[in-house]
């Protein structure tokens, strides 16, 4: 039991420290280590230029001119100094967007090939997954490509500091200083142990809020209508006090950080590196000038730790929110022997679809267990059943908008991912989805080269042509977001029509008429009536009038899928009811 428990552990642990190849390229290591380099530039360029700062003051302090030989060479090197660190700073920018696109490129094409999650809660919700590519993604790309490059120059930076120090001015003051480098890493690292915790807090404070809240949005209407927008108001309230909290949290642990930097390492750092300045004067080990230098420098050497505390907050975050991306992106599909992306299985004639053995479940409620189902050749099939039983899952596995956690979905006896299921359905939704464009626009959508001629036979096949060409400008008018200007049976039989031109063989039907009228609802059932045996289509309904056009009626109950009649036998049996 303990070894199990330890095996599980190291394998969590393995989960969360691998990093998924877009989130830490090649280059951006690259961009890394260059910043660190230019930033030792710096170092060095600062360092030269305090040294002759030291001897300008011992050349003024024995009475002696300031020549030439000595400004020029000073005004160089704090050019160097000040231009490398300007350098470091613009390239870490400049190395931050181009790893902030890149990523949220990444992130763009995994959530468009991967299967779609039920997004009930967590991380899976829309708004929490939109929040990731925005925020998420800014917060990644800041601290793995400003603040690492700053955790790097502090580790870097201080051993150049006294190496110069040792070399250039004095040994013995350098070995001082050295014996508290080690509590620089010591001190980072440990505030990164123990913030962990609440970084990811607030990240996931964050991400609950923008899902609650985009929710909200999406919903108004029927908030309204139910009376309910002040209660979800005061839930957002409330939400968003807790991300207020939680941000305050991680702000506080910040100032913690700093207090705890500057009160037991910087002020240690300079009041030791001044009294080994007066010291080794009073001994004649090093001059006056070399002494203000060692002073000096000692405050140079903290500046780099002074800046990872001022940012701590951006890598506690940027920590949180790459663990979050990182699982995002390493998330695998769980349908067992998947067959590989390369296979190009193209499908020109209605196909035949078949599951087998196909379980799927929502976390813990199981929906279906072990199921079959046939579906020959341009069969036409209908699928019922009570509410809740499984039905628009079913079909959303057939469509590939959910993977089986058991079981395989063919098309013509080859087993398919969800990607190519997808690629090779046309799916007519519950509820249509229109863009804000032109009529023409919606349909050419699925088959860019389509021509008018063929729009128009879409549109008459799903009987809506000749309302279309009554109005003032036909294709070309303009349909507002969600269809928006159009009845919802117009946008719904469009959604037909688009389908239909798609030129894909298998048709996905999920209650087609359950948000039509009863003229719009007779309508649809005549256009799915008239599509030929040259298309496969699978249809999920609660509706008695779409039955009869159904070559066979399943139905979805108890987990399994179940043969009711044909649709023949059902339309008997209801002129015999009647």
């Amino acid at each position: 039991m303990q070894s199990r428990f330890r095996q599980q552990s190291r394998r969590k642990n393995k989960e969360n420290t691998a990093q998924h190849p877009a989130i830490a390229t090649k280059q951006d290591k690259l961009d890394n280590q260059m910043a660190i380099l230019v930033g030792g530039i710096s170092v060095v360029g600062a360092a030269w230029m305090l040294t002759l700062l030291g001897l300008v003051i011992d050349t003024a302090y024995a009475g002696l001119p300031v020549t030439r030989s000595l400004i020029i060479p000073l005004i160089i090197s704090g050019l160097i100094a000040s231009t490398a660190a300007g350098l470091r700073v613009w390239m870490s920018n400049r190395s931050a967007v181009r790893a902030e696109n890149r990523v949220r490129s990444v992130l763009a094409d995994t959530s468009m090939v991967k299967p779609l999650s039920p997004q009930t809660e967590g991380e899976d919700r829309l708004g929490s997954q939109i929040n990731l590519m925005n925020d998420g993604v800014e917060r990644l790309t800041l601290y793995r490509q400003t603040f690492i490059p700053q955790i790097g120059a502090a580790l870097a930076i201080p051993v150049l500091t006294l190496l110069w120090i040792a070399v250039v001015i004095d040994w013995v003051s350098a070995l001082v200083i050295f014996i508290s480098i080690p509590l620089i890493p010591i001190l980072v690292r440990g505030f990164m142990l123990v913030l962990k915790k609440v970084s990811s807090n607030s990240r996931r404070a964050r991400n609950e809020l923008a899902a609650a809240y985009l929710d909200a949005i999406e919903g108004m209407d029927t908030l309204q209508l139910l009376g309910a927008s002040q209660r979800v108001g005061q839930k957002l309230a409330a939400q968003g006090e807790v991300n207020r909290l939680s941000i305050m949290r991680l702000l506080s642990k910040n100032q913690l950080v700093l207090f705890v930097i500057d009160i037991s390492f910087s002020m240690f750092i300079v009041a030791a590196a001044a009294i080994m300045a007066v010291i080794r004067i009073d001994s004649g080990a090093i001059t006056v000038g070399a002494g203000a230098t060692l002073v000096l420098m000692s405050i140079f050497l903290i500046e780099p730790i002074d800046q990872v505390g001022a940012f701590f907050y951006v890598g506690m975050g940027g920590m949180a929110s790459q663990r979050a991306i990182n699982r995002y992106l390493s998330a695998e599909e769980v349908t067992p022997e998947q067959p590989t992306e390369s296979e190009n299985i193209s499908i020109d004639s209605a196909p035949a679809v078949a599951l087998k053995n196909v379980s799927f479940s929502y976390g813990e409620l199981d929906v279906l267990k072990h199921a079959d189902l046939e579906v020959k050749s341009g069969q036409h099939i209908a699928i019922v059943g009570p509410s809740g039983q499984g039905k628009s899952t079913l079909l959303k596995l057939v469509q590939g908008s959910l993977t089986p956690a058991e079981g395989q979905i063919f098309l013509n006896d080859k087993p398919l991912t969800a990607q190519q299921l997808r690629s090779h359905s046309a799916v007519v939704a519950q509820r249509t989805w229109l863009f804000a464009g032109t009529v023409a626009d919606n349909l050419a959508l699925v088959a860019p080269d389509a021509t008018e001629e063929e729009m128009w036979q879409a549109l008459d096949t799903a009987h809506v042509g000749d309302e279309i060409r009554s109005l003032p400008n036909g294709l070309d008018t303009v349909v507002g977001e969600r269809g928006y200007g159009l009845s919802g049976g117009q946008a719904q039989r469009i959604s037909i029509a688009r389908a239909l031109l798609s030129r894909r063989h298998l048709l996905l039907m999920d209650e087609p008429t359950s948000a039509v009228d009863l003229h719009s609802e007779a309508l649809i059932s005549q256009a799915l009536g008239e599509i030929g045996n040259d298309r496969t289509m699978i249809m999920v309904t609660h509706r008695h009038g779409l039955l009869p056009s159904a070559d066979q009626i399943l139905e979805v109950k108890k987990l399994q899928v179940n043969t009711l009649s044909t649709g023949s036998d059902f339309a008997a049996t209801e002129e015999n009811n009647a």
